[in-house]
Formats: structure tokens, C-alpha cells, sequence
């Protein structure tokens, strides 16, 4: 791993532990990510572990998936010892929830910010020391969470634009100073971030507009040249910002839609050298269930769609939660009311688990998919207030006050949800 000067981190974001495809739960696939990504923290020597934000996929999770993140934490530090984790909320998470544990936490090596911390003392919870497994600190890293308008000053949601963007820079900027007036020659600057950022390329089925709509999208320039690295979460997709190679969204480590069937789904090893970033490099994490897509691009007859599903092995013997994922867009010359239903009839008891049927209507290039309703869960419900408004007469978009405010109330709306989060269906 190189010599006593080398300080490695491994940046991951995106688990949406609890997360369903369509219907169907995603257990076992983090539970085979999980145990990949223990082997590979012992085996890359890996000193601190960063999870940039959505542990969850919702704000109140099963008790599943609580259970699965806590059993994670457990088997690292158990296996791991030295190995410290830094792990923040994203928009998909309750800060309230994750906040909650903190007190269980301490003196663990394990640290979690749920919210940002406000009032006497928060800088000492936001800007943490890394050491390695040494006795003297390696790093210093920003634990900076999501952001929520009620973090930010008032001015900044009413006006939007550069206040918002202005009050932004301003937390990470006081972070900066905290984390320069505590280094020593030789300590890398970390920082992590849950947003959108100006330029990314964004998985629309599965991925919530934050920052109340792309418009608001965080510019690269947030992030002065003294940070080190910027892990980032939010986009599934991993990507550099910018052409920033130290600048990177991990990406997810599971496909969350079928829209990311193609994704590299990976996590980012990071190495620092007395103080430096020196490189980036992905390990790729194993997909422990295939998703298919029939055809691979395009739409086929559904003939031939019905002949495929026949001949599909039988899923006697295979449990349903090993089966492939499986999408199919049909091209129709004519309608045919019936096909969905004949097509999970010749899918019965078949080897997969069918997420998504497309249908083209028509043929060449005058082809168009079928308009289908979307799913609840895809459903923005931003845009669904914008519609309203419009519809009500109102020109142009809803006011940002206003869309401050429905953010604000839609954010505790989900965290006062009554109820075990088990009982509720998708």
C-alpha cells in the first residue's frame, strides 16, 4: 500500500438501504454488497471509510434495513479496529433519526452527522480528525450533511440564485477556516457533500430533484483549491465534477432503477501522501443479481416477447429474491389491450421478476412509447405544485418563497409519518 506517509480512504454514497425495485425488496443484494465491501477494506488497508449521504431510502426505513446498517457498523469495527467511518445524511434520510444515535456512537471511531449542527460547539461536531490507526491525525474532513432550507438563512430560500448558492459556500467555507486553523504540515482536507452539482448527469427514475429543482444546482467553485478531496453523494452515476479528478460522486453501489442497468457501479479508493491527494481509482462492486433488459435497445414484436418469456427456465427451487430483474419494451403496429396481462401470464412461475412492460405504438421512426401513469414513488411532487399553480392561472413558476415553504412542510410532513415504516406498503 506504499509507505507509512500514505493515508487511504474509501468513498461510497447511495446504499438506499430498504430500497424496492418495483415491488420487490433489495435485501440481499446489500447484504452481498455489505459483506464485498468489508473484504475490501481489510484487503485495501483502507484507514477511514466516507459514505457521502442516502444510507436510507426513505426517511422512516423498515426495521430491516436499520438493522443492516447497524450490523454493518458492528462487523467493521469488529474486523477492522483501527478503521474509522464517517458517514453523513442525504436527502433521502432523516437527520433526526441518524442524530439519534450519536450518543451510542461516541468513542467508537464511528462518526455520524444526521443535521447540520447549529449553536455553540458545531464546528467540533462537523470537522473531525482522521488518524489512521496512528496516534497522530492524518486528516481532518468536513462532515457536512444535506442541506435543508431550514439550514440555511432566510434570505437564501426567498431570494435563491447567488444568496442561496452565497449561503452554501458560506458553511463549507467555515468549515475550511475550522479545519486550517487545526492542520499541520503534512494533515489532507476532506470534505463531504450531499447535492446536485452544476453539470452532473443525473438517473431521472431514480434520483429526487433537491435544491427545489435543478435551477439550483451547486456550482464547482463551492469548493476552494485547499480541499483535498471532495467525496460527494446524490448522483448514482460516478463521475468527476468539472474535470475535477478529486472532485467525485461515488455513484451508487447497486443499481437503483432500471435506468442504471449500465452503470459501473463502484466505490472509490483515495490516497493521499503526506498530506497530498496523489490518486483515485474504482473497484467495481459485483452485481449480485443480473437486471435484463429484452431487446438490449429497441422494442420487439410481442410474439417474440411472449416466446421469450416461455422459454425462460422455471423458478422452482430458485429463491425470488436471486431471480433477474427483468424490463421489456414491446413495439405494437396495432393495439392489443391484453398483451400486459399475457405476458405476466406466459412470466408465471418463471425465473425473474418482471419490473417494467414499454409499449411502442407504431413502427420506424414515427414510433413513440405508450404514455403510461407513473409510478407514486416517481412522482415529484414539486412538479405536481407547479402543475396546480399553472393550472390555477398563475403564469410562470411558483415563487421560491413559496417553493421554500412547500419544501419545508413536505421535509416534516415525512418525518411525523405515524406508523411502523414496516406495515406500510410501496
Amino acid at each position: 500500500m506504499g509507505d507509512r506517509s500514505t493515508f487511504r480512504i474509501l468513498h461510497t454514497s447511495d446504499w438506499h438501504l430498504g430500497h424496492r425495485l418495483d415491488v420487490f425488496e433489495r435485501e440481499s443484494e446489500h447484504a452481498a454488497f455489505m459483506a464485498w465491501l468489508l473484504a475490501v477494506l481489510e484487503a485495501e488497508r483502507v484507514h477511514a471509510l466516507v459514505v457521502a449521504g442516502d444510507l436510507f431510502d426513505s426517511a422512516h426505513p423498515p426495521a430491516s434495513a436499520s438493522h443492516q446498517l447497524h450490523a454493518f457498523l458492528r462487523q467493521a469495527r469488529s474486523r477492522l479496529p483501527h478503521l474509522e467511518i464517517v458517514l453523513v445524511a442525504g436527502n433521502h434520510d432523516s437527520a433526526a433519526r441518524l442524530d439519534a444515535l450519536t450518543p451510542l456512537l461516541e468513542g467508537s471511531g464511528i462518526h455520524l452527522v444526521g443535521g447540520l449542527p447549529i449553536g455553540e460547539g458545531d464546528q467540533a461536531r462537523l470537522v473531525v480528525p482522521l488518524r489512521g490507526g496512528s496516534d497522530s491525525v492524518r486528516a481532518w474532513i468536513a462532515a457536512i450533511p444535506f442541506l435543508r432550507p431550514s439550514d440555511l438563512p432566510a434570505s437564501a430560500t426567498t431570494e435563491g440564485g447567488g444568496a442561496l448558492v452565497g449561503a452554501v459556500a458560506g458553511i463549507y467555507e467555515r468549515a475550511l477556516s475550522t479545519a486550517l486553523s487545526r492542520r499541520h504540515l503534512g494533515q489532507a482536507l476532506i470534505a463531504i457533500g450531499h447535492a446536485y452539482m452544476v453539470g452532473g448527469e443525473s438517473s431521472e427514475l431514480s434520483e429526487r430533484r433537491i435544491w427545489l429543482g435543478h435551477e439550483h444546482a451547486l456550482p464547482v467553485s463551492l469548493f476552494s483549491a485547499e480541499w483535498n478531496y471532495v467525496a460527494l453523494g446524490h448522483l448514482h452515476r460516478p463521475q468527476s465534477v468539472g474535470g475535477h479528478e478529486h472532485i467525485r460522486y461515488s455513484g451508487s453501489p447497486i443499481p437503483l432503477s432500471m435506468a442504471e442497468i449500465d452503470y459501473p457501479h463502484q466505490v472509490r479508493i483515495v490516497d493521499f501522501e503526506a498530506g497530498r491527494f496523489v490518486a483515485t481509482r474504482p473497484v467495481l462492486v459485483p452485481r449480485s443479481v443480473p437486471l435484463i433488459r429484452w431487446p438490449d435497445r429497441g422494442a420487439s414484436d410481442p410474439d417474440s416477447v411472449l416466446s421469450l418469456c416461455r422459454d425462460l427456465p422455471p423458478g422452482q427451487g430458485i429463491p425470488v429474491a436471486e431471480r433477474p430483474f427483468l424490463e421489456i419494451c414491446v413495439q405494437l403496429a396495432e393495439p392489443r389491450p391484453r398483451l400486459k396481462e399475457e405476458i405476466h401470464e406466459a412470466l408465471r412461475d418463471r425465473a425473474v421478476r418482471l419490473v417494467r412492460v414499454q409499449i411502442v405504438h407504431g413502427t420506424g421512426a414515427d414510433s413513440a412509447p405508450a404514455l403510461s401513469t407513473p409510478r407514486l414513488a416517481d412522482v415529484q411532487p414539486l412538479h405536481v405544485l407547479q402543475e396546480a399553480w399553472r393550472e390555477q392561472g398563475y403564469e410562470g413558476d411558483l415563487p421560491l418563497p413559496l417553493q421554500s415553504l412547500f419544501a419545508e412542510l413536505f421535509d416534516e410532513a415525512g418525518r411525523s409519518l405515524s406508523g411502523p415504516a414496516e406495515d406500510r406498503h410501496p
